[in-house]
């Protein structure tokens, strides 16, 4: 029943970002920047390109801002009344090169925007990166995934962590939770040269600093309370990209282009072995960083983060060995940090010990599901 009702919040949540009121606290003016055909869409695919509704360059579209397809209120059918939005600008603002933005037709779409985190996890085949993009998520599915069936067999989740951009705003979409139905709109998009632009971002009104779980840069992100705008960079070069708050010159997005293709198909990746993971060639603008750019898992400790469990880990009642033993969670269990103790060296590694609870249907070494305790463990024995 409870999945039932997901699927139904997420098709209205899909349908409200396209028909209702205003989300968000600008009001820009977009035009078709090219000549293109309208579209007729549904919640979730196109019916048809209309080849027979024409839709000329410099016609203006005003209504409701969104980062996505655009309805024409005056459009000639009004059964297709949809604009891709690989056809549109803000009006008086500048435009990507068109190999960087997504489209509702998937014949002009040569590539598609991945998280370095995401593309590591698929190169690694190292699920529990993705998860970790998200780990209040591991949280949540407590209450809806039975104890037997992991996250990534979960049928939300089949899909690749993708970010859409148009000349409108932009959309980020990850395999655990798509938490914002709305995106980002941009007020203005301005090129600042060859490989970069600067763009004034508004949040939905309906976001919330909560909603944010973009791994592994959550901590750069300024507030998106009550829809207020950031200035956004987007420094791009070929199929690599990084996005900062330009305020604080701190990154949001760390981006690499694939083939479409490829990225559509990656969802495999979470409940078989997926032949594709085999063939990937990994994009030059990636492969030639330096060290020090390239993906790193975040392994410090946090209260409130969530963290993997290496191997059989015993869980104390204080923060030494010698303390009485509470329970031995077995390895890849998740615990969340609850406070930070006291550091300490053992078995030649230095770190704290932290006070952890178990979460996600965690199990112990003998496979027996761990109910709600409290503990400590040395941090240096998590990742």
């Amino acid at each position: 029943m409870k999945k039932k009702c997901m699927s139904i919040i997420l098709a209205g949540l899909v349908s409200l970002s396209a028909f209702a009121e205003n989300f968000y606290n600008c009001s820009p003016v977009y035009e078709v920047y090219r000549d293109t055909c309208y579209y007729q869409i549904d919640q979730y695919n196109i019916i048809y390109r209309d080849v027979d509704a024409a839709c000329e360059k410099g016609t203006e579209i005003t209504g409701t801002p969104y980062y996505w397809a655009q309805k024409d209120k005056n459009a000639p059918n009004y059964l297709s009344p949809y604009i891709d939005p690989y056809d549109i600008k803000i009006k008086g603002s500048d435009t990507f090169d068109d190999y960087v933005l997504g489209s509702i037709d998937e014949k002009k779409v040569k590539g598609r925007w991945l998280p370095v985190w995401y593309f590591e996890a698929v190169r690694q085949k190292n699920r529990e990166i993705v998860a970790m993009a998200e780990p209040d998520r591991l949280v949540m599915d407590q209450d809806v995934l039975p104890v037997e069936v992991p996250w990534y067999e979960y049928e939300h989740y089949r899909t690749a962590a993708h970010m859409d951009i148009t000349n409108t705003g932009f959309f980020f979409n990850t395999p655990l939770k798509t938490f914002s139905p709305y995106g980002f709109v941009f007020e203005n998009l301005k090129r600042i040269d060859e490989n970069t632009y600067i763009a004034k971002v508004y949040p939905s009104l309906y976001d919330s600093d909560r909603n944010v779980s973009w791994f592994p840069y959550l901590e750069n992100f300024p507030s998106l309370k009550d829809g207020k705008p950031f200035t956004a960079r987007f420094e791009i070069n070929g199929k690599a990209m990084k996005i900062y708050d330009n305020n604080t010159n701190k990154i949001l997005f760390d981006l690499i282009q694939v083939p479409f293709k490829w990225a559509t198909n990656y969802y495999r990746f979470f409940i078989k072995e997926n032949i594709v993971i085999e063939s990937m060639i990994v994009p030059e603008e990636y492969a030639n960083r330096k060290e020090e750019d390239m993906f790193r898992m975040d392994r410090s400790l946090k209260k409130g983060k969530l963290m993997l469990v290496k191997e059989n880990l015993r869980l104390r009642a204080d923060e030494s060995i010698s303390s009485e033993l509470i329970v031995v969670m077995a390895k890849d269990s998740w615990v969340e940090i609850l406070s930070i103790g006291k550091e300490e060296t053992i078995d030649g590694i230095t770190s704290n010990w932290v006070q952890v609870s178990p979460v996600r249907n965690s199990m112990d070494a003998d496979g027996k599901k761990v109910h709600y305790t409290v503990g400590w463990c040395f941090g240096g024995y998590l990742e």
